[in-house]
């Protein structure tokens, strides 16, 4: 997505120097960090919870019965429902 080299955050840096001020700069810093852990929590929870609805959903499944959902007919009910017909 972003590259950033040595130069680039270098000037950052001094950008923030300038703009905040060195008194302030501490509780910057603080601020960025609790916002950071703040979004990484969130996101893991979010993901967490798209997991427990896929769990119940049961869209998770086995390589064999990967990306097939319940409601369309495979190839195995078609074919045993073709079967029960014959009979009757």
């Amino acid at each position: 997505m972003f590259t950033f080299g040595w130069s680039e955050i270098f000037l950052i840096g001094i950008i923030v120097v300038v703009v905040i001020g060195p008194k302030d700069l501490p509780k910057f810093i603080k601020q960025v960090g609790s916002f950071t852990k703040y979004i990484k929590k969130m996101s893991s929870e979010f993901k967490s919870s798209l997991n427990e609805i896929a769990e119940e959903e049961e869209i998770i499944r086995s390589p064999s019965n990967m990306l097939i959902p319940p409601s369309i007919p495979t190839v195995g009910t078609i074919r045993s429902t073709t079967r029960r017909s014959r009979r009757i």
